[in-house]
């Protein structure tokens, strides 16, 4: 069963020797680089299946500050990645659709998660869309390679 949690210390190694697909470099920067730049709001989680990490994202919870599109409260979703030797096994999906349950665990406060996703990442597109995520319609063009589709989760029901 896949299990998403906080990233411990012991989970460093792990996470670092994830492997992407070489067209996914393009998308996700190396993920030893991530954990090396790692900012205090950028929190890392990892995805599980049989207590062994095979996934990473990072839940950033100063979007706001930093991207025209997010709106105040809201977590931004990045550096998600599935390793690639577990890839079309269901496991990405299945974390994906646990997503919603799980932060609004962790973070109970936040209306919504948001995410970008590269317009030509199709796979990610359908993986994301069939999570629960909405495309807000509207593109990011400062990602560093090329436009991007803004998603967004509601993390809570609107009263």
């Amino acid at each position: 069963m896949i299990a998403l949690r906080l990233m411990r210390e012991d989970d460093r190694q792990s996470v670092a020797s994830l492997e992407l697909l070489p067209e996914q470099t393009a998308y996700v920067r190396p993920l030893a680089q991530i954990l090396a730049d790692l900012q205090a709001h950028h929190e890392p989680h990892v995805i599980t299946w049989r207590h062994r990490v095979l996934g990473f994202f990072l839940i950033d919870t100063r979007c706001a500050a930093a991207y025209a599109f997010c709106r105040p409260g809201e977590l931004g979703l990045l550096g998600y990645c599935i390793d690639a030797r577990r890839q079309g096994e269901g496991h990405g999906r299945a974390a994906v659709n646990g997503l919603r349950s799980y932060l609004s665990t962790i973070y109970p406060t936040a209306p919504a998660v948001v995410l970008t996703v590269n317009c030509r990442n199709t796979a990610a597109i359908r993986s994301y869309l069939g999570g629960g995520f909405n495309d807000t319609g509207e593109l990011y063009h400062g990602g560093r390679a090329g436009p991007q589709h803004i998603f967004r989760m509601p993390l809570r029901s609107e009263s």
